[in-house]
């Protein structure tokens, strides 16, 4: 195990990556978050087919597993090594004004290109500033991230992560996936600087909620 690891820092060293520990998350981790991005890729397809109570319950028997999980399976910190720390203050007013900004900029361009915005019904609406960001980031920004950056270095998990975001959202055009990846690269790299998943978890809820304003 030993001569394995210095087989691995020594390709990383020799490919420039940065090699970094692997953060302090267990399977159960794992498991929770595939069930609450799984739970939110099912609300997102038909959860405006069904209806919104429906989609509640569903998000709430998710949820409540987690905590079961949460509260009964770790053995670990799961919530603080999956980044859920209150920032510092001017975390707060950067993740506001920056979701604030990257909806603006965002709509700019996709009604220059002429194409619409969002067009959710009310069920989805509410999921998609409230549910949608927080079981986003907490897989991607707080699982996928840290992960390969211990494997691969910083910066090239906050891009690999922004990417997977972006593809799992089904963007249909390349503007829409360039759109998707740049804003999860901003929310990584929010995440670096805040240490905490919250401040990009913010920036995800404000942007979201822009445009619905703009839709």
């Amino acid at each position: 195990m030993k001569g394995r690891r210095l087989a691995l820092a020594a390709l990383n060293q020799q490919w420039g990556f940065r090699w970094q520990q692997l953060p302090n998350v267990s399977n159960w981790d794992l498991a929770i978050s595939v069930i609450l991005l799984s739970t939110w890729c099912v609300v997102a397809r038909v959860g405006g087919l069904i209806g919104l109570m429906p989609v509640l319950l569903m998000i709430g028997a998710s949820v409540l597993m987690s905590l079961g999980g949460f509260c009964q399976w770790y053995s670990c910190p799961a919530l603080r090594a999956l980044g859920w720390k209150v920032p510092r203050r001017r975390f707060l007013w950067i993740a506001i004004i920056a979701g604030l900004s990257a909806a603006f900029a965002v709509s700019v361009i996709v009604r220059a290109a002429g194409m619409r915005i969002l067009g959710e019904p009310v069920s989805l609406a509410v999921l998609i500033v409230t549910v949608g960001p927080i079981v986003e980031e907490s897989f991607f920004r707080g699982f996928l991230q840290p992960c390969i950056s211990a494997i691969a270095g910083v910066m090239p998990a906050v891009i690999v992560a922004g990417v997977c975001f972006a593809a799992i959202h089904g963007p249909v055009t390349m503007l829409q996936f360039s759109c998707f990846t740049v804003t999860g690269v901003a929310y990584g790299l929010l995440r670096l600087r805040s240490g905490t998943i919250a401040a990009p978890l913010l920036m995800h809820a404000t942007y979201n909620l822009t445009l619905l304003f703009f839709s």
